[in-house]
């Protein structure tokens, strides 16, 4: 009876763990401010305007969730965040953010500041590559920069790349998110969702240059337009947006595939990271032969990740799910992980954390576009959590 009972116990909390479940939510963002009196001074001249902060992208090390918030509109005073990542004790409500790596780096001060932060990736040795080049909009006047901080040293700067402007447009340009390889020098994969001149970036960290891909595939879909996400329609078409990577290979020297979508697209494609670091090849037409059309999604899609079994996990926007594939089967076949109507609303970033959990974070991103926001106790800001026991794309494959 002992053993039955036992038994039944595992089998009751593998089902339970092999869904996406809630781990935080905010009705709204607010933070750690260094004194009440701050507090109450933004609230009164609008630097800080609760129901217009958005969390668009998470990533995880060590004890601690770092977070990009987008500055769509006026009272956003943080774009980069962090929390600690509290295990256990059910759903955790509007928790605060701390700015990151400190207050005075996220004021638009100077363009050595964080200006609009819309993704970014820690590499294991804890570098946090931080994508500051969301340009679509008038909230600066600053060109598009990478930056590197350490967060073994309290988030120093150990290095900051400015792009040139025909490769990110200070007006114009949407750095939205990014993959690592750590071999061969290091290399940033980056997906540039700009109106007008969408396409794939690569940056060399050798030789401290980037470099741009452009082709058809990576723009939107004319017709996937008018969807309706959250009870919101999206009248926007929007551009290259999703990418992922093949874990690392066993083999030191083998190929990895990019995985790259447009937002308002069903297709999936995929290039070998061999043909993206050739730059001479990418500034020839030659290497457009190398994409590989994988097939269709059945929504359209934002986040994707990877992990180093080769399952790769996409959010399928207008189904408020998210769905993964085994990258070693011939043919893309998507499987739903968990579907969730109520409360997963625009699955978008994921990450993986060092116990072999994944998470995602379903954001309601398009209800911060439709403004003025009224102030709701309802949460609109989720992030999901499930254990697969294995690790990020970072890592050998297994």
């Amino acid at each position: 009876m002992l053993l039955y009972l036992t038994a039944f116990v595992a089998a009751f909390c593998m089902l339970a763990n092999s869904q996406f479940q809630v781990e935080y939510e905010w009705s709204y963002v607010n933070f750690t401010w260094p004194t009440k009196g701050a507090y109450q001074k933004a609230v009164r001249d609008g630097t800080y305007v609760p129901q217009n902060n958005a969390i668009v992208a998470i990533k995880f090390y060590k004890d601690n969730i770092y977070m990009a918030l987008m500055r769509s509109s006026q009272g956003t005073p943080v774009t980069l965040a962090t929390m600690k990542n509290v295990a256990g004790g059910g759903v955790k409500s509007n928790p605060l953010l701390k700015p990151y790596p400190s207050w005075s780096m996220n004021p638009q001060k100077s363009c050595k500041t964080l200006q609009n932060v819309q993704s970014l990736e820690i590499d294991r040795s804890g570098i946090m590559w931080v994508l500051d080049g969301t340009r679509n909009g008038d909230v600066t006047k600053c060109p598009g920069k990478l930056v590197l901080l350490d967060l073994n040293r309290g988030g120093k700067v150990v290095y900051s790349y400015t792009f040139p402007e025909e490769i990110c447009m200070s007006k114009g340009c949407w750095l939205n998110d990014i993959v690592l390889e750590e071999r061969f020098g290091g290399y940033a994969y980056i997906t540039d969702s700009s109106d007008s001149d969408p396409g794939l970036i690569v940056f060399s960290m050798k030789q401290k240059k980037s470099w741009k891909l452009r082709d058809a595939t990576m723009f939107a879909n004319l017709k996937v337009v008018n969807y309706t996400v959250g009870g919101i329609q999206v009248p926007i078409v929007l551009n290259m947006d999703s990418i992922a990577m093949t874990p690392v290979p066993k083999n030191p020297s083998a190929e990895r595939q990019i995985f790259y979508s447009p937002l308002s697209s069903y297709n999936l494609h995929s290039i070998s990271d061999c043909i993206l670091r050739n730059e001479t090849l990418a500034a020839t037409s030659n290497w457009r032969n190398q994409i590989k059309f994988l097939g269709f999604r059945p929504s359209i899609g934002d986040g994707m990740i990877v992990d180093n079994k080769g399952d790769l996990y996409v959010g399928l926007i207008t189904e408020n799910s998210i769905a993964k594939w085994n990258i070693h089967e011939q043919n893309l076949n998507l499987k739903t992980v968990t579907t969730n109507n109520k409360e997963m609303i625009w699955p978008d970033s994921f990450g993986m954390d060092d116990a072999g959990n994944i998470y995602n974070l379903a954001d309601f991103v398009n209800y911060f576009f439709i403004g003025p926001l009224k102030m709701s106790d309802e949460p609109k800001i989720r992030i999901f959590k499930m254990h697969i026991g294995t690790k990020s794309y970072l890592y050998t494959e297994i």
